[in-house]
C-alpha cells in the first residue's frame, strides 16, 4: 500500500488498487475540499459558490458538494474548456474573466449565496463577500492570486468568515482529519468521487507542473511520478 506521512497521527493506508491520482487525492486534496465544505455549512436546498471550480481542489469539491443536498452548485472558471468540464461535473459555470462575473452569480441566484468556497483571494474574494446572504458563510483556503483575503469589519456583521488549514486540522483534530480521509475513500470506492488528471510528469520535470499551475490551465489533478 501506497503511504503518505504527515505525522504519526496522519499515517493512513490507500487501497492498492488506488492509481498515483486516486491515491494523491485521498490523502490531501479529497479531504481538504471535504473539509472546506464542511465548514462551509451549505443547508440542505442550499446555494454554493465554488471558485476556481476547474482546479486541483475546485474539482472535488463540485463532486462532494452533491451529497449536501444544494439547490444549486455554481462554479467559476477562466475559460470555455475549463466552463465546459465544471459544467460536466454539475455546476452552473460562471466566466470569472467577465468583468461583472458577480451578475451572472445573482442570475442564478438571486437573494444571493449561502456559501462561498475561495481559494483565489484579492479583488475574487472581496467581490465573492459581497454576493453571500445575511448568516451565510465565506470559506478561505487559500489565495491563488497571492493577494491574502482581508475582511472589512463591517462586513463580519453579515455573513461569516472562516478559512481552513489542512495541515492544521490534522494537528489539532487527528482522529477527525484520519476520518475525513476514510470518508473519502469511501466515496471513491462507491464511485461518487474521481479525480480528473490533467498530465503526469516524471519527478525530474516538476518544473512544469508549477508552470501548467502559474497559467492556471489545468482541468484537475497535475502529478509528478519517480
Amino acid at each position: 500500500m501506497a503511504l503518505r506521512w504527515v505525522s504519526p497521527a496522519g499515517v493512513m493506508a490507500i487501497p492498492d488498487d488506488a492509481d498515483a491520482g486516486e491515491a494523491t487525492m485521498m490523502s490531501l486534496t479529497a479531504p481538504l475540499a471535504l473539509r472546506v465544505l464542511e465548514a462551509g455549512r451549505i443547508p440542505p436546498g442550499g446555494t454554493v459558490l465554488i471558485q476556481s471550480a476547474a482546479g486541483t481542489i475546485g474539482h472535488l469539491a463540485v463532486q462532494l458538494a452533491r451529497s449536501y443536498d444544494p439547490k444549486t452548485i455554481i462554479g467559476t472558471a477562466s475559460s470555455r474548456e475549463k466552463l465546459d468540464f465544471i459544467r460536466d461535473l454539475g455546476a452552473e459555470p460562471v466566466d470569472l474573466t467577465d468583468s461583472d462575473w458577480p451578475a451572472q452569480v445573482r442570475s442564478l441566484s438571486p437573494d444571493g449565496v449561502d456559501t462561498v468556497l475561495d481559494a483565489v483571494g484579492g479583488t475574487v474574494f472581496a467581490q465573492g463577500l459581497e454576493l453571500v446572504k445575511p448568516l451565510g458563510t465565506m470559506v478561505s483556503y487559500g489565495a491563488i492570486t497571492t493577494e491574502v483575503p482581508t475582511v472589512p469589519v463591517l462586513g463580519i456583521q453579515l455573513p461569516s468568515p472562516t478559512g481552513v488549514s489542512f495541515y492544521g486540522w490534522q494537528q489539532a483534530r487527528p482522529d477527525e482529519a484520519r476520518a475525513d480521509i476514510t470518508e473519502v475513500i469511501r466515496r471513491w470506492q462507491t464511485g461518487k468521487l474521481r479525480p480528473v488528471v490533467h498530465a503526469t510528469h516524471p519527478l525530474a520535470d516538476v518544473a512544469r507542473i508549477h508552470e501548467t499551475l502559474d497559467a492556471r490551465a489545468n482541468l484537475g489533478r497535475l502529478i509528478a511520478v519517480p
